[in-house]
């Protein structure tokens, strides 16, 4: 299936897309803690949404695999806000060229390419 294809591609080449061109503070991701850049841009993919202290902790036991670590949602919040949101745009693009390599592994719905559903 083309999306497995596309969506494997663009998680391959994730690493990629950590970058400090896309922090929008100097200070921000320099002190080692236990959100680091890469966690922080990862970490919206992994919400389920539940509450944020949930995700977060569930988040950060998964990431660090440590069942005994545990993040305060401001903590979270504090770390996200210095991700700029280009990144995702940035992901999107990739994702999207991804998807128009390969049209003819496309499925189609009565002749429409369906790229997006809502329920």
């Amino acid at each position: 299936m083309v999306g497995r294809i596309v969506f494997s591609n663009l998680f391959g080449n994730y690493t990629s897309f950590v970058d400090y061109k896309y922090v929008t503070s100097d200070v921000a991701f320099t002190c080692s803690g236990k959100i680091s850049l890469s966690s922080a841009i990862k970490y919206p993919f992994c919400n389920n949404k539940k509450t944020t202290s949930i995700e977060a902790n569930r988040f950060i036991r998964r990431e660090l695999g440590d069942d005994n670590v545990s993040i305060t949602k401001a903590e979270i919040s504090d770390r996200m806000q210095y991700v700029d949101p280009q990144v995702y745009i940035d992901m999107n693009n990739v994702a999207i060229s991804e998807l128009y390599i390969y049209p003819e592994e496309i499925a189609s719905f009565k002749g429409f390419t369906v790229s997006a559903t809502d329920a």
